[in-house]
């Protein structure tokens, strides 16, 4: 299951990064259910707190995470944008998009894992397609390649980071 942290989902004024930051440090969380108290900043468990203790006073509370999403085989690469959170289920095979209301949308299934997500200036997805060792765009019509990097890459990719002037810069194991 993935986790989020309340405060990503309910508070506007926190910036994408802030969002995608929490998003990412509770990615580790693997607790299969109930309150989990974390120490702010990280994906650490803080000291128990026993059930209907309150923070001393002047004290800031640990933020609670909870479950958003089930059934995922595998989920990588999370990117915030526009206002939804995409995540690559690379053994799934699909990338899915999340709403703030725990929604879910398939937004693409593959015959590859799926690795990292970014998008073009058009607002086009770039998908890392990992053992075929391309980047793909996706089309009205589907994926298409928008980069073939075998003769660059050894090794299956990984990872993306798209600029907001569409240059994507892709990792690779090996």
């Amino acid at each position: 299951p993935l986790y989020a942290l309340e405060r990503a989902w309910r508070d506007p004024a926190a910036s994408a990064a802030a969002a995608l930051h929490r998003q990412c440090a509770q990615l580790a969380c693997k607790q299969p259910q109930g309150r989990r108290d974390l120490r702010p900043g990280t994906a650490e468990p803080a000291a128990a707190l026993p059930t209907g203790s309150a923070a001393p006073p002047g004290a800031r509370a640990p933020p609670v995470a909870r479950t958003f999403a089930r059934d995922l085989v595998f989920s990588e690469c999370p990117r915030w944008h526009d206002g939804r959170l995409y995540v690559s289920d690379m053994w799934g095979q699909t990338v899915y998009a999340f709403g703030t209301d725990g929604t879910r949308e398939a937004v693409q299934r593959f015959d590859d894992e799926p690795g990292g997500l970014g998008w073009l200036p058009d607002g086009r997805m770039l998908v890392v397609s990992m053992a075929q060792r391309r980047l793909l765009r996706l089309d009205a019509d589907g994926p298409v390649v928008h980069a073939d990097l075998t003769p660059f890459a050894d090794w299956s990719c990984n990872d993306l980071i798209a600029r907001a002037d569409g240059t994507a810069y892709v990792s690779q194991f090996g």
